[in-house]
């Protein structure tokens, strides 16, 4: 199984800059598809998504999709507008016998989306939800310590969640993206843990998209 991992292209898909999206079986979005998380704007990377050749597609939302969290009133609109692709929100899938799991939460940063106070008991609720059996975990956020520097050398990404991914017996691949100048690819005990953030720090869709193949 091929896998493509793009994620942070923040209503850039059209940009010119944008880098051209390699084929494979499943293309995965980890979140920020949007700004601000407009309509127009999901719409318009629908349009993209439905563009590309993949077989499966798998997206989840981030800090910056306001308009996919359940407090917001057009969210039964937003989740419709990506009803052709995969939507993991707190969900597991099984593609090609595999099991994904997805989930847009982050530790709190200012006043964005799907954010829960860090070692918080919410928080470590989301985590616990994810199953025991996921094979491909896709989460906006990264865990602590793991492509999480910002270029303020601080690591920001979550302890909680890096504790229940030490948990998880069959875990392949972890996908994330939120810390643009994080972006790339890093194994540790034998799970490749990926940044696909598209965009770099200055907003712009530069990355190229990662490519893995899932033996």
């Amino acid at each position: 199984m091929r896998l493509v991992f793009i994620s942070d292209t923040h209503s850039m898909h059209n940009n010119p800059m944008m880098k051209v999206i390699p084929d494979g079986d499943v293309l995965v979005h980890c979140g920020d598809l949007t700004n601000v998380g407009q309509l127009h704007d999901v719409k318009s990377f629908a349009d993209f998504m439905k563009r590309q050749n993949h077989k499966h597609k798998v997206i989840i939302a981030g800090n910056h999709d306001y308009c996919f969290e359940d407090k917001n009133e057009y969210q039964s609109q937003a989740i419709e507008l990506l009803s052709d692709f995969t939507f993991l929100q707190d969900k597991a899938a099984i593609i090609e016998g595999i099991k994904f799991y997805g989930s847009p939460w982050q530790p709190e940063f200012m006043d964005w989306a799907f954010n829960l106070q860090r070692d918080g008991i919410d928080l470590m609720n989301k985590w616990a939800a994810i199953p025991d059996d996921t094979e491909i975990l896709l989460t906006h956020g990264p865990p602590f310590g793991v492509l999480d520097m910002t270029l303020k050398g601080e690591q920001v990404g979550c302890e909680q969640l890096e504790r229940r991914i030490k948990q998880l017996k069959y875990l392949k691949i972890h996908a994330f993206g939120h810390i643009h100048e994080a972006y790339g690819v890093k194994e540790i005990n034998q799970v490749k843990y990926i940044n696909a953030c598209t965009c770099n720090r200055s907003y712009q869709p530069i990355n190229e998209p990662i490519v893995i193949d899932l033996k």
